[in-house]
């Protein structure tokens, strides 16, 4: 009867787990704040393309630097402020011009990790991933 408790229990704790995850890629778990891992320097290192690395895009080496303060800028040159939406899932970026806006959603976020993505107008799945 207790080894059956303890399979239940154990059944139950790993169901609970497993469905804390916030983003499709990870972490189970961190002890860090989603505010606290998104600012910081962010270099992206490859792009995907409907799930397809494309080796040559224009937007690896850009450097995407994140504040606590809901700043950000990319390879120096853009500029605007940031925050999460729909329950933190999203990066929405709204650029300096005040007409540019972006919204990426995240699939995988850890302290030296990035990777979100956004769907282009010709609905391709564009994903970054950042180091």
């Amino acid at each position: 009867m207790k080894k059956i408790l303890f399979v239940i229990a154990s059944t139950l704790v790993l169901a609970l787990v497993s469905s804390c995850r916030k983003y499709e890629e990870g972490p189970m778990i961190s002890f860090r704040s989603r505010t606290s891992r998104v600012a910081n320097d962010w270099t992206v290192k490859s792009v995907y393309v409907n799930a397809e690395e494309d080796a040559g895009n224009a937007a690896i080496g850009k450097l995407f630097t994140f504040t606590k303060a809901g700043q950000f800028t990319i390879n120096n040159d853009s500029t605007g402020k940031w925050r999460f939406l729909e329950n933190d899932a999203i990066i929405y970026l709204k650029f300096d011009d005040k007409v540019t806006t972006m919204k990426y959603t995240i699939s995988k976020l850890k302290e030296k990790e990035l990777w979100m993505y956004y769907y282009d107008s010709t609905a391709h799945k564009i994903e970054l991933r950042m180091e």
